[in-house]
């Protein structure tokens, strides 16, 4: 496939669960500039021999701030797990917004349920903050925001 790259990274730590772990390109709709032609078909198919495996667990990433409807990521995701059996992400959320009807299932709903997170941020990653403090803002989030208090 022109353009990307099949690396394997290998890490062995005892005792742990036998899970491997890939880190798969994002899918795109348009080439850019440097890219193959066949860059759109390339992503996907390399992203389905993954996800079309029953024992995958889908981590497919969505913006909270865009309509899950229109999320690709998603719409691979239900093709191939059309019971929802399998972990989904949301990302990025708008101050001023939520993601209630996601995380209670009105929206998309799965088997096991939504897990509401907040990453570190850019500006976050450039100050240095820790992953414990980024905990803590998490925490301090979700508590002092009244539509997730319950």
């Amino acid at each position: 496939m022109g353009g990307l790259v099949f690396e394997l990274l290998e890490f062995l730590l005892l005792p742990v669960v036998n899970l491997t772990l890939i880190d798969l390109p994002g899918l795109t709709n348009v080439a850019v500039e440097g890219q193959p032609e066949t860059i759109v078909q390339d992503r996907e198919m390399m992203v389905r021999s993954y996800v079309e495996k029953t024992n995958c667990i889908i981590l497919a990433i969505s913006p909270a701030n865009q309509d899950i409807a229109t999320s690709d990521a998603i719409k691979l995701a239900r093709e191939v797990d059309a019971t929802g059996e399998r972990l989904t992400k949301l990302d990025l959320m708008d101050k001023g917004t939520n993601a209630l009807d996601v995380l209670e299932g009105r929206s998309y709903r799965l088997v096991y349920p939504w897990v509401g997170i907040v990453n570190r941020s850019q500006a976050d990653i450039i100050k240095n903050v820790g992953m414990i403090a980024a905990r803590q803002k998490e925490r301090e989030y979700f508590e002092s925001s009244p539509e997730y208090g319950h």
